[in-house]
């Protein structure tokens, strides 16, 4: 199993099956940046949709785990030096 592939849990899948009406976005991005990441994930993922959907839920986890964070440091009271 490649690195890219650990991220994706199996509630991630389960996700995957049930949201099966899928939606068509356009993306604009420079040629280039294109290109070079087709070359980088052409041997982890089967086609760039894929990578792509990875990297948003890669996005979608890390903006949980920043809120979650936030909502901790919010209810910890602060500590005052003596």
């Amino acid at each position: 199993m490649k690195i890219f592939k650990k991220c994706m849990s199996v509630n991630d899948l389960k996700t995957k099956q049930k949201n099966s009406n899928p939606t068509k976005i356009w993306l604009l991005v420079p040629k280039n940046f294109l290109q070079q990441f087709d070359t980088e994930t052409k041997n982890h993922y089967t086609s760039r949709n894929e990578a792509i959907r990875s990297g948003m839920q890669l996005i979608r986890k890390e903006i949980a785990h920043q809120n979650q964070t936030n909502q901790h440091h919010n209810q910890t009271p602060p500590t005052h030096p003596s």
